[in-house]
């Protein structure tokens, strides 16, 4: 896999993504980001197997292909240069090379063979709402979800759509909370 790709871009890639990799995970490769090369476009993947994001990034495809490297430091090394450019390489045994300017990092990462796909979602039920309105449901319902560990089932938020009306429910026992948009 190599690629040439602008440094914002992949910056704000990397905060959407990082964020979403737990510290602690019980298989090593969830601490890893999946890349991707193709198309044009670089795909990047997290997951801890309860939660998955996708990101999709413009980029300049020299060579396809694809590994994983532990988001965490990849992050904090994109965050800290000033290059605009970056060119990222890496070679059979997922060793990734960054160049940036005069700069060169190396990070060795994990086989994307062995990295957990997303489902597909082919086929599956969308909605479109609008980000304040999301806001809204989520601050409205939020409040009376279960911190308790030992009632897992209300620890969530129940999202229920019917025709183009959604609704948000939330319960620890005691209190219920409903929102509908």
């Amino acid at each position: 896999m190599h690629f040439i790709i602008d440094t914002i871009d992949l910056k704000n890639l990397l905060s959407k993504l990082q964020s979403a990799v737990a510290s602690k995970v019980p298989v090593p490769i969830l601490s890893n980001i999946h890349l991707q090369a193709i198309n044009n476009e670089l795909i990047a993947t997290v997951t801890d197997l309860n939660l998955g994001i996708q990101c999709i990034a413009p980029a300049k495809i020299r060579r396809e292909g694809s590994t994983t490297i532990p988001v965490r430091q990849f992050y904090s090394l994109t965050k800290e240069l000033t290059a605009p450019i970056l060119e990222i390489a890496t070679t059979e045994n997922d060793i990734t090379h960054l160049k940036a300017n005069a700069s060169q990092f190396t990070l060795n990462g994990l086989s994307s063979r062995d990295y957990p796909s997303l489902p597909d979602l082919t086929g599956s039920l969308c909605l479109t709402l609008e980000q304040s309105e999301l806001r809204k449901m989520f601050a409205s319902t939020s409040f009376a979800i279960s911190k308790e560990d030992n009632r897992y089932v209300l620890t969530g938020l129940c999202m229920t759509i019917e025709g183009d009306t959604a609704s948000f429910t939330a319960t620890d026992g005691k209190r219920l909370a409903r929102r509908s948009e």
